[in-house]
């Protein structure tokens, strides 16, 4: 069946013929899940909040797919399945050979820009998840880091997000 097809049966109020054949892609999100540190149960409740989150965007009138719909399903069950492993303070860099992503531009994209976080180091990659996933105040961060003051700590993640930006732009141009 379409991708265009399948939308139009959920937004018809054909859902569960719809959800039937989004099914199909789970055991691809099983494999993703427990290569990265998760368990059968956990990959199914994963996967089955993603639907809600796709029947949601889906049935949204500027709803626009411009990935093929199993690239986008799994990158909604990537996102909380990252969420999830942040939440419970065990976050891994996931493994993308593991699993073909369809290789789209977004994909392609996000894949290149965890490659450069990932080569920031340590202390950088502490620094801006405290500022953009837990968003904790820069006096919070100078204070966790153990840096003098707050001004310390803005330089710093500036430094960061500079190394990220030089790291990514590198890997853009050598995968090109």
């Amino acid at each position: 069946m379409k991708d265009e097809d399948l939308i139009n049966r959920l937004k018809t109020g054909k859902v569960q013929q719809g959800l039937a054949q989004l099914y199909r892609y789970f055991p691809k999100v099983r494999q993703f899940v427990k290569r990265n540190g998760g368990t059968s149960e956990q990959a199914n409740d994963i996967f089955q909040e993603s639907l809600l989150v796709l029947l949601e965007k889906t049935n949204q009138p500027d709803f626009i797919l411009t990935a093929s719909l199993d690239t986008y399903l799994f990158s909604i069950c990537k996102y909380k399945w990252k969420a999830e492993l942040i939440k419970l303070n065990r976050y891994v860099n996931f493994d993308y050979e593991l699993v073909d992503l369809g290789d789209t531009s977004d994909e392609k994209r996000y894949h290149l820009a965890e490659q450069a976080l990932s080569n920031v180091g340590e202390r950088c990659l502490e620094i801006l998840k405290s500022f953009y996933v837990l968003h904790l105040s820069m006096q919070e961060i100078a204070s966790k880091m153990q840096l003098k003051t707050e001004e310390v700590a803005k330089n710093q993640k500036y430094r960061c997000l500079e190394k990220a930006r030089q790291n990514y732009l590198k890997l853009t141009i050598s995968t090109n």
